[in-house]
């Protein structure tokens, strides 16, 4: 077992790796509020939201967590033009991480996972999210931006991707464009 230390972490911002990240990108949120009563309409709590919070998520998560660490981080994905596409990418660039090889598309929609909580506790999750196929010529873009993102021969950077397991993987279509390889470290 690994263990994180103040050193390694002292290590990991000095050498400030390379590290492009592909995959689906997300918007998480978490709605927090009070619970007083129940809804006449069905046996379902009434959520008294006092806060929304709002995170990356999925392989935004990825590049926003390594970014933290001290690497240099481009990413790779789609989101919608959208509001919670914005919000994700405002929250990207807060982060540090490089979103120039994310394509924003109007023909989309950005993945977002809102949890109700009330008492610490979750009580249901929304999600919303493309329901149909991503159209093919925003998947050439995709693909296009994974190519260009893609650590050279010569490069000492890495690559990582990451799925939500939704079936419509931007990662599954990034190995198809740029099959993963190893680097050198």
């Amino acid at each position: 077992m690994s263990v994180v230390t103040a050193d390694l972490l002292t290590r990991l911002r000095g050498a400030a790796p390379e590290v492009t990240v592909v995959g689906d990108l997300v918007l998480d949120g978490w709605w927090t509020g009070t619970v007083d009563r129940v809804t006449r309409e069905a046996p379902a709590p009434v959520v008294d939201v006092a806060e929304r919070c709002y995170a990356p998520g999925g392989a935004a998560n990825t590049a926003a967590n390594l970014a933290a660490l001290g690497a240099r981080v481009r990413l790779v994905g789609l989101v919608g033009d959208d509001a919670d596409g914005r919000r994700l990418l405002d929250l990207l660039a807060d982060a540090g991480v490089d979103t120039g090889g994310v394509v924003v598309s109007d023909r989309v929609r950005t993945t977002a996972k809102n949890r109700i909580l009330a008492a610490d506790q979750v009580l249901v999750r929304v999600d919303e999210q493309q329901s149909e196929p991503y159209p093919a010529p925003v998947l050439e873009d995709v693909a296009a931006a994974v190519r260009r993102a893609a650590p050279g021969p010569g490069d000492r950077g890495c690559s990582s991707s990451a799925t939500t397991g939704s079936g419509r993987s931007t990662a599954r279509c990034a190995r198809r464009s740029c099959p993963p390889r190893r680097v050198r470290p």
